[in-house]
């Protein structure tokens, strides 16, 4: 399988799901394509020295939240698209207010990933 050649942030604060998220996206992007955070120090450094393709945005975190960080991204970063992650299916409504490129229940699945 071709992996796409593309930078991706992936934004979680539970270590589980982001290295569990990691792996999964690592199966269609390069390993060393993929940037990761935990919190609103790391995604602005992240997204000011890194042009950002895809990011994959878990929605509830303790110091910021996934809207605000697609927020952010869209306003440093215009064409990087999102994906929002989340745990709680009934924030996937919410999410669409954004232009998500999609919404994921975590954990990922492969397949539902590749679509």
């Amino acid at each position: 399988m071709s992996k796409y050649e593309m930078n991706v942030l992936i934004v979680d604060d539970d270590m589980r799901s982001l290295e569990q998220s990691k792996e999964k996206i690592a199966l269609y992007v390069p390993s060393e394509r993929i940037f990761t955070a935990t919190n609103s120090v790391e995604i602005m450094r992240i997204v000011g020295s890194v042009p950002i393709d895809l990011a994959f945005l878990d929605i509830e975190m303790p110091d910021t939240d996934g809207f605000f960080v697609a927020d952010y991204l869209r306003e440093k970063q215009p064409k990087a698209e999102s994906v929002f992650l989340t745990g709680h299916v009934e924030l996937g409504a919410k999410s669409y207010d954004y232009d998500p490129l999609d919404f994921l229940c975590k954990p990922l699945d492969a397949m539902r990933l590749q679509k």
